[in-house]
């Protein structure tokens, strides 16, 4: 919320090769909302002990109030273009002032 911008490798570094995460997609709702969709290897989920981890690190430079939620899917889609996106943001850009 403060303007300060996070590189979407922050999340991929994070969330690479954590047990029984097969693919996730980390979507900015909103500046104080993230929610990671993700798919799992097998029945087995992510260890909650591990979400919470994840979480706090999440909330450690996007602000301790940032809501992370977790979202279980079959499957994951690519975007329409084809490419699958690990990281998405939904939050609009202020628009800028134009000087008179």
């Amino acid at each position: 919320r403060d303007g300060r911008r996070i590189d979407g490798h922050y999340f991929i570094r994070l969330l690479y090769d954590i047990p029984n995460l097969e693919k996730y997609r980390v979507i900015q709702r909103s500046f104080e909302r993230v929610e990671i969709e993700y798919t799992t290897q097998g029945e087995d989920d992510v260890a909650p002990a591990t979400r919470r981890h994840l979480q706090q690190r999440i909330r450690e430079v996007m602000g301790s109030a940032t809501d992370v939620l977790w979202t279980r899917k079959e499957r994951l889609v690519p975007s329409a273009s084809g490419k699958f996106l690990y990281t998405v943001s939904e939050v609009q850009e202020p628009a800028l002032c134009a000087d008179a």
